[in-house]
């Protein structure tokens, strides 16, 4: 009967609060170290990370400074003055205030300033200003896109000079009625293979001015510009609103 009792005894110890509380303690207190451990580990996979990336970003730094370097180097290579006729200049010879007219637009470009070819009539400023176009492409990759803007008189002739001076650069005429401009505009405007240069007149510039919008231009060139002397005149603000990289009046 003692042993019973006794027995019973050691069963009422195992099963009392105080025991569990103990029990439980010691879990709480495994938990604890294993989240203290959580967020250490943690913390050192983030330095990991952070190092990582600081490493990244120092190679990038690197890629970024040699190609800075490579483009210093081409950059030198680069003609940026002639003292005769450019190769790309067919079917005659430019005179040699021409090549100068030439050779202070190559300098206006390399200073990215815009500028205002104001060589009186009748002394080749087309013929200037298609030679700097044939050296942005020839000498520059920077072949297209770019916008000439003209008298609706000229358009054609403007054609046809770039047709004889640089056949190498290919022009696009954006005109005609509505249904032909909005052919032009959905088969050509934005095909980058279809043209280098694009020329259109005052007019058209008004009437189209939302698809021109919709393209960065690398050169925007006016013709007998005297037209947009006006700040407040319709042309005058369509032409602010058209991104460029350069401008030459």
């Amino acid at each position: 009967m003692d042993k019973i009792l006794e027995k019973l005894e050691k069963l009422k110890k195992l099963a009392s609060p105080e025991r569990k509380k103990t029990s439980a303690s010691k879990t709480g207190a495994a938990g604890k170290r294993a989240a203290v451990q959580q967020p250490a580990a943690a913390a050192a996979l983030d330095t990991s990370i952070t190092d990582h990336r600081h490493r990244m970003t120092e190679q990038e730094e690197d890629e970024e400074f040699m190609a800075e370097d490579e483009d210093e180097i081409e950059e030198e290579q680069v003609i940026t003055r002639f003292d005769a006729n450019p190769w790309y200049i067919k079917n005659g010879e430019m005179r040699d205030y021409q090549i100068r007219g030439l050779n202070w637009m190559i300098n206006l470009y390399q200073s990215g300033i815009n500028g205002i070819l104001a060589d009186e009539m009748g002394l080749g400023k087309t013929l200037q200003t298609i030679s700097l176009l044939g050296y942005m492409k020839h000498f520059r990759q920077r072949a297209r896109p770019h916008l000439v803007i003209v008298p609706k008189s000229t358009q054609s002739n403007w054609a046809a000079e770039f047709a004889k001076w640089c056949p190498s650069v290919k022009v696009a005429c954006l005109k005609g009625l509505q249904e032909e401009r909005a052919e032009f505009v959905r088969d050509v405007l934005f095909d980058e293979t279809a043209w280098d240069v694009l020329i259109t007149t005052y007019e058209l510039v008004l009437l189209e001015k939302g698809p021109l919008k919709k393209i960065k231009w690398k050169y925007l060139i006016i013709d007998e510009a005297h037209r947009i002397k006006n700040d407040e005149s319709k042309l005058s603000m369509v032409v602010r609103t058209l991104s460029s990289d350069n401008r030459l009046l």
